[in-house]
């Protein structure tokens, strides 16, 4: 049973968007929510969101002889998963700032 995905570029420009759209917001506001801990399990699960199609696409580059020759294609997944991988890093950052850590723990 061989499923065959459709390459277009417009999975990842809407991830690249949607990663985009949170570093700005992290940056102009500082937060998303009130706590550290939610912003950073929303990075955290975002980042993994964008970079698991991604990821699966570059998987099946590997076995697809013809992949290769698709050059831009192979090269907007690697940034996406780039920009995946810059999300996951700010969210878990961000998870794990010690000023959101009960004083005992500091």
């Amino acid at each position: 049973m061989e499923q065959r995905r459709k390459r277009t570029i417009v999975p990842q420009v809407m991830a690249s968007v949607l990663a985009i759209v949170y570093a700005g917001v992290l940056y102009s506001q500082h937060a998303i929510t009130a706590t550290n801990q939610l912003d950073g399990i929303i990075g955290a699960m975002l980042g993994l969101f964008i970079c698991a199609g991604t990821a699966a696409n570059l998987i099946d580059a590997l076995y697809d002889p013809g992949a290769r020759k698709r050059g831009a294609w192979l090269a907007a997944n690697f940034l996406v998963l780039m920009w995946g991988l810059f999300v996951i890093i700010v969210g878990t950052t961000r998870f794990a700032d010690s000023r959101s850590l009960p004083p005992v723990i500091r």
